[in-house]
């Protein structure tokens, strides 16, 4: 009968070789260093750190003097 079922591998086997996972491996084989990856990751989600203004607080507030200009013509 040509429309029989066909296994391709043996009733006993569970799963096939071939779908099988490789081994864990502790070093990784291609693609960036793990380092370098949180490294990238620290960079795009830090805070913006340039020179930028002291905060507000109540003493900085205090030191701070402005005056009006001068309106003498």
């Amino acid at each position: 009968m040509l429309l029989r079922k066909i296994r391709l591998y043996r009733p006993s086997e569970t799963t096939p070789s071939w779908m099988r996972a490789p081994a864990p491996s502790l070093m990784p084989m291609s693609g960036r260093p793990v380092l370098i990856a949180s490294s990238w990751t620290l960079t795009i989600f830090s805070p913006y750190t340039s020179p930028r203004l002291p905060p507000n607080t109540v003493a900085s507030w205090l030191k701070m003097h402005t005056s009006r200009p001068s309106m003498v013509p």
